[in-house]
């Protein structure tokens, strides 16, 4: 039987979090948002700056321009289904259009079926309810996806007097989906933090280029017989320690993520299709 003492002393101790600990976790989500919203901002700007970059490079036979998005996040919203992005090319304008599209594997397929309507280049966004979303998970020691093939094909499609278009070649197109492998490395690309999602591939990757540049200094130290050969290569391999890599990456983002800002304006600038998107402050 627990003594007298144990137990009050237990229970003074449930009220004391009971009452602080939610006080105590309001602090700690103010304090990080504030060391860090910025550093999440341009990494999620980077993220949908490649997603809109990418939207519409592919096309079907010369007709329509497409994009299938197969992420449970997407241009910073969350979605239940895949979804089919697609547009008529050169400002045309088809009464109709019919769709298949095909997830699978060796030994299973989803497939959807889509049939559109007044399909013109303002983009028509589409659920595809059959394919589930491309979750990548760890079974027993062994990385399981959902499907590892897709085949989009445009089966028909109607000009805007309802005339039966006569499809050519290159109305079929077979991919494979091609994953972050950060995942493989237990990182995640997506977190939910401050009441929305945000992506951190790029200020996961501007954390391995820190490594990496002064991996290079290092190397080009000791090819020109540099006096800093061994002080950079202490550095790369201080770095090499994923803690201390951390605590050097925060030590020129945190607050205002200049580095950051500086990473994201370059690709910007080498990316013209990109010339208009802004970070929202």
């Amino acid at each position: 039987m627990a003594e007298p003492i144990n137990i009050a002393t237990n229970f003074a101790v449930k009220i004391i979090l009971s009452i602080f600990g939610p006080i105590f976790k309001k602090i700690k989500e103010w304090v990080t948002k504030f060391l860090f919203l910025d550093a999440y901002k341009v990494s999620t700007a980077y993220r949908s700056s490649r997603d809109l970059q990418l939207l519409w490079h592919k096309d079907l036979g010369g007709l329509v321009n497409y994009n299938i998005n197969w992420n449970q996040i997407f241009l910073g919203k969350q979605q239940t289904n895949c979804t089919l992005w697609v547009k008529a090319n050169n400002d045309q304008h088809y009464s109709k259009a019919i769709f298949c599209v095909t997830a699978s594997l060796s030994n299973l397929k989803y497939q959807s079926v889509i049939e559109i309507h007044d399909l013109t280049s303002k983009p028509c966004v589409l659920a595809l309810p059959s394919i589930p979303i491309r979750n990548l998970e760890w079974r027993n020691g062994q990385l399981y996806e959902p499907y590892s093939e897709f085949k989009i094909e445009l089966k028909e499609v109607f000009d805007k007097d309802n005339i039966s278009i006569n499809l050519k070649n290159n109305t079929k197109f077979i991919f494979h989906p091609v994953d972050n492998l950060g995942f493989l490395k237990g990182k995640k690309s997506y977190v939910y933090r401050w009441g929305q999602w945000w992506n951190l591939d790029f200020l996961e990757s501007e954390k391995d280029e820190f490594l990496l540049t002064y991996k290079a200094y290092a190397f080009r130290a000791k090819f020109d017989n540099s006096n800093n050969a061994s002080l950079f290569r202490a550095r790369a391999w201080l770095l090499s320690n994923r803690l201390l890599l951390n605590i050097f990456f925060w030590s020129k983002n945190i607050f205002k993520a200049k580095h950051l800002r500086i990473a994201l304006d370059k690709y910007l600038k080498d990316n013209k299709e990109m010339a208009g998107y802004k970070l929202i402050d």
